[in-house]
């Protein structure tokens, strides 16, 4: 008869459980996660600048920028809603080619026949 311990013991009942504590801890780590990622949100967007409600008159060093502001394909066009109103809007596209950051733009424009 020998002394020693057997190398290999196996608990009965260990046997069917093993598997319940790792995957018990993983679901908890995910919902973690999860509730973090929902608490927290996503990052939020920098926020511009507040637009004042009357705009100040230009700098020198405003209207030298004017160089840097394209406004190109303006379009006349006109909507009609289904109670017969008629909206009248332009389009067009505004580029900045400049290095400087534009918070509020206000454009004056007269049509003539």
């Amino acid at each position: 008869m020998s002394t020693e311990p057997p190398l290999l013991r196996i608990d009965s009942d260990n046997r069917n459980g093993g598997w319940q504590l790792p995957l018990l801890v993983a679901a908890a780590v995910g919902l973690a996660v999860l509730g973090g990622i929902f608490w927290l949100g996503p990052p939020a967007p920098p926020r511009a600048p507040a637009v004042p409600a009357v705009l100040p008159p230009l700098t020198p060093a405003d209207q030298a920028y004017l160089s840097q502001i394209e406004i190109t394909q303006l379009e006349l066009s006109r909507w009609q809603n289904f109670l017969g109103q008629e909206v009248t809007y332009l389009d067009g596209i505004v580029t900045n080619h400049g290095p400087r950051r534009i918070v509020a733009l206000e454009l004056t424009i007269e049509f003539q026949d």
